[in-house]
């Protein structure tokens, strides 16, 4: 992983066989962002989706072997329990050019992936609410 800050932004290159969010929270620390909002594309193997079943609060998880096309990455950075938490979602394309998106729980880069990162300047924390069935942020 390589960054650069332009401005008041950083553009951050994650390299082949890194695994994003452990990249994204090593770069978060090495920058010491207190928050942020995170764009990216590029892409990925081994990536993991989920969906969120708002009405049972329960998720279901998606492995994607193959190489696919990272069309787009958009997240954020809080924490929770007092650790970097990346909150994410994705849409990927594969040979056939049909995508599939979700929750963005992992995934590995197989090339390359370049982001976009807007920092904030106040922390943000998430709580659990029972009522949702997620951690949600704390404003």
């Amino acid at each position: 992983m390589k960054w650069l800050k332009n401005g008041e932004s950083y553009w951050v290159r994650l390299d082949r066989d890194e695994e994003v969010m452990e990249a994204l929270v090593r770069f978060l620390d090495e920058a010491g962002l207190p928050a942020a909002t995170i764009t990216g594309l590029g892409a990925l193997k081994k990536t993991e989706l989920a969906f969120f079943d708002a009405r049972r609060h329960t998720y279901t998880n998606r492995t994607f072997p193959m190489d696919l096309e990272l069309v787009s990455f958009l997240g954020n950075a809080t924490f929770v329990d007092g650790k970097r938490f990346v909150h994410a979602h994705a849409i990927l394309s594969g040979a056939d050019f049909k995508c599939v998106g979700g929750h963005f729980l992992s995934g590995i880069v197989a090339v390359t992936m370049e982001c976009h990162v807007i920092p904030g300047d106040t922390e943000i924390h998430r709580k659990f609410d029972k009522d949702v069935g997620l951690n949600l942020q704390v404003i």
